[in-house]
């Protein structure tokens, strides 16, 4: 989890390759399984309350259970007929990792198997080409935007933290594509594990922020056709000003 390369450690401990390989393979499966038992979403009514209190005082946005978001790591081509598809438009090849996360860090949920072609906006609920992108808001609103930034940068954070951890997720993995995904639950969990057991892990909350993102992507947006909706964003409004 170090990030250190795999020649490294075996000139280290002075074992064959394929030796450490077998090995890496071994732990990392029997850890990964650990996902069911330490990664889920609140089962039960109590579960729910508590984290959606957990969200409301961090910033006053109400009704949360989770924060949504995807990060990248760093692999080496797959090789194959779909390789490219694991290539961003910068020109690496990445897994594109998403992940929910509660008000303490704590991971939810997580998928490690999305190629790094597929955007971030695909996890928007709506078109990017909105005409409401760029609607004027007033102070109201603009303080639920506020609130609404400030909760989702949870996740980010969630994403920092894990990849302090582990350095290998920030540096990138160059196994096979079964395997990373395999590692990539793997540090998911024992994360969980460190917070269940109150594990102190010191940082910087300001250099912790895993990706930078555009608050533009995230301002607020709504279809005055759809009732419904409109009506349950301005009943936030109305709870979070009220705060």
């Amino acid at each position: 989890a170090t990030g250190a390369f795999q020649q490294l450690v075996v000139d280290h401990i002075k074992i064959h390759n394929s030796t450490v390989c077998r090995i890496i393979r071994k732990v990392t499966s029997k850890v990964a399984r650990l996902e069911r038992q330490h990664i889920q979403m609140p089962k039960t009514e109590a579960e729910m309350t508590e984290i959606k209190a957990g969200f409301y005082n961090l910033h006053g946005f109400p009704r949360v259970v989770g924060t949504l978001d995807c990060t990248h790591v760093k692999i080496q081509s797959p090789g194959g007929p779909n390789a490219e598809l694991y290539r961003n438009r910068k020109g690496y090849f990445l897994l594109n990792v998403q992940a929910i996360c509660d008000s303490k860090l704590k991971i939810r949920h997580i998928i490690a198997r999305w190629p790094g072609s597929l955007h971030d906006s695909n996890d928007s609920p709506l078109p990017s080409n909105s005409k409401w992108g760029h609607t004027t808001i007033d102070a109201s609103e603009e303080a639920y935007n506020q609130a609404h930034i400030l909760t989702r940068n949870s996740i980010e954070r969630c994403f920092g933290v894990l990849k302090r951890r582990f350095p290998c997720l920030q540096i990138g993995l160059r196994v096979n594509l079964g395997l990373i995904t395999q590692i990539i639950v793997a540090c998911a969990a024992l994360h969980n594990i460190y917070k269940e057991q109150n594990d102190i892990f010191e940082y910087d909350d300001q250099e912790i922020i895993e990706e930078d993102f555009d608050e533009d992507d995230i301002l607020l947006h709504y279809n005055q056709n759809d009732n419904v909706n409109y009506a349950t964003r301005n009943a936030l409004i109305a709870t979070v000003i009220a705060r």
